[in-house]
């Protein structure tokens, strides 16, 4: 009889014990307990951009589209200033919170610290996502004959000083065009504007011999007839204007290979666990039909990376500003 009791007794406890976890100690955790508990509020990204702008739009929209794939709402909120070095700041020094996101860029973490000291590094942060590459063009304009190729530029700079259009210093701008000059011992001179489309603007008026801006920003312009462009800073060439592909720079012996990223990113505390369900949740949103049509009208060039490639994305570019810079 004892032993009957006692088989029923050991029958109980292995019920008991069935889908939970056994620890060392005896003690007996459920799956329920080891369940992700997140998101338990609000969402915020945190945009260091213009409030309208292009990275805004990216942001807003994939907030919006964030209904019924994340429990509880994203909301967008915009921090600007000394070209993202604000709004970074302050995320990496308050205090963590893994419902807090930042849209991060290249720039922000790569190209501004080769030009001025930052309270921020890679190490800051974990990257979630890319949402979008980034490319960037040598333009000069229609109505200067004398250069149509990027072999017509240099032989034109062995007797001028090239003039180009900037953004300022630590943008991508200035350091593409300033490692493009200063690796081709090009004599050349910078003139600052107030962002690309200004740039793009005096190239097209004469003001100036060329520029570098993104296929989006240029695109206008480009079919208009305004602008010739000399070759792209990337790895492919570029098919995204109707009827024309525009060579990279390495094909025509310019090893420089510099374009943008922009990406979504958390604190550096934040739970692995955390950071893969944001991964997988926005990669949903972004393969989304609707997603993908904003994207198409908005000639966003798509770039889904996951966080690995991210990683190793900026390593690459870090060496890359290196050598642009020095």
């Amino acid at each position: 009889m004892k032993n009957s009791i006692l088989r029923k007794q050991l029958a109980l406890l292995v019920i008991a014990l069935v889908g939970s976890t056994v620890f060392a100690n005896g003690q007996t955790e459920s799956p329920e307990k080891g369940k992700l508990d997140y998101p338990t509020e609000n969402i915020t990204i945190t945009n260091p951009y213009k409030a309208g702008g292009a990275v805004d739009v990216i942001c807003r929209e994939i907030a919006n589209l964030s209904k019924g794939v994340i429990a509880k709402p994203v909301v967008v909120t915009n921090r600007t200033g000394a070209s993202g070095v604000i709004a970074t700041t302050e995320f990496v020094s308050k205090k963590p919170n893994s419902h807090d996101i930042i849209m991060m860029s290249r720039s922000i973490m790569v190209t501004v610290p080769t030009a001025q000291k930052v309270k921020y590094t890679y190490a800051d942060i974990k990257p979630v996502i890319g949402l979008e590459n980034v490319d960037f063009i040598l333009f000069v304009s229609a109505k200067n004959k004398n250069i149509d190729t990027l072999e017509k530029l240099m032989e034109y700079a062995d007797t001028h000083t090239v003039t180009y259009g900037t953004s300022g210093v630590g943008t991508d701008m200035d350091l593409i065009e300033k490692g493009l000059f200063k690796n081709s011992k090009t004599p050349a001179k910078a003139v600052v504007f107030g962002g690309a489309v200004d740039a793009l603007t005096n190239v097209v008026a004469g003001n100036i011999d060329v520029t570098v801006a993104p296929p989006a920003g240029a695109k206008s312009f480009f079919e208009n007839g305004d602008l010739i462009p000399l070759g792209i800073f990337s790895d492919k060439p570029y098919t995204g204007y109707k009827g024309t592909t525009i060579k990279t720079m390495k094909e025509q012996g310019v090893d420089i290979s510099f374009p943008g990223l922009n990406f979504l990113a958390v604190q550096a505390e934040t739970d692995d666990a955390v950071v893969n369900y944001l991964y997988t949740k926005f990669k949903q949103i972004c393969d989304s039909p609707e997603y993908q049509t904003f994207v198409k009208n908005s000639n966003i060039d798509y770039c889904p990376m996951s966080p690995s490639e991210i990683d190793a994305y900026i390593k690459n570019q870090q060496a890359v500003a290196a050598k642009l810079s020095d």
